[in-house]
């Protein structure tokens, strides 16, 4: 699974690209307010609409249907994360966050700003939203997958403008990204075929992650969906 950001009562989420670029089913897992008494409970919502990708970062908009239920848009910070700030990530509405200090709030990888941050637990997951000292959001987090395991890459909300994103079909990706995410996929998915019982499934799914954003990268090749295919089936 992965996180996502609310962006407003009509449904709009921000998720990782890499999560909805696969023929694979999506499903939307919300906390959502009931009109009628105001209570809260947890909806899913399958088939979300995509609304764009972004050009670069590995980012989509999706849109879910609400009959009779309300979101909470997030409160969104457009100032930058500084170094040494204290910042949590959400990956479920329902679970308790993950403490952050930002360790490089200007860091750059293939032309692209990201802040990296220290958790204090492992951070295997994309997408969750990161949150400010007043609650409001400053970024959306993602595992940077050949870091320390308690290193998170966050991408900043001060950069994206839903206004920038694309149709999936005119997103181009980076094929020199995607060739090193596709090796280093690949490496992993031999450790998979090597390693013991109980080493097994983590090492098969750190090489599915890798072809998911293998996939993000080369949205109209069929092979980083299917090696992630096989990823799953192990």
């Amino acid at each position: 699974y992965d996180g996502g950001l609310v962006l407003d009562q009509e449904g709009h989420v921000l998720v990782p690209y890499s999560a909805i670029c696969m023929p694979f089913p999506v499903t939307v897992r919300a906390q959502v307010s009931n009109q009628a008494n105001g209570g809260l409970e947890q909806l899913y919502y399958d088939h979300p609409t995509v609304v764009g990708v972004h050009p670069q970062y590995n980012l989509a908009l999706v849109k879910i249907g609400l009959p009779r239920w309300a979101l909470q848009p997030a409160a969104i910070s457009r100032k930058p994360p500084a170094n040494r700030d204290k910042l949590v990530a959400v990956l479920l509405p329902d679970k308790p966050g993950i403490g952050l200090e930002v360790q490089d709030a200007a860091h750059t990888e293939d032309g692209l700003r990201f802040v990296l941050a220290k958790c204090s637990a492992p951070f295997q997951r994309d997408g969750a939203p990161v949150y400010d000292s007043e609650g409001k959001a400053v970024g959306i987090a993602f595992d940077p997958l050949d870091s320390p395991d308690d290193t998170v890459a966050i991408v900043p909300l001060a950069g994206i403008n839903p206004a920038d994103f694309i149709a999936p079909e005119k997103k181009q990706g980076n094929p020199q990204r995607a060739a090193k995410l596709k090796a280093r996929g690949l490496e992993w998915q031999e450790k998979a075929k090597k390693a013991e019982a109980s080493a097994k499934q983590p090492a098969s799914f750190r090489a599915y992650q890798y072809f998911r954003r293998q996939a993000a990268e080369q949205p109209r090749d069929p092979q980083p969906c299917e090696n992630a295919g096989l990823c799953l089936k192990e």
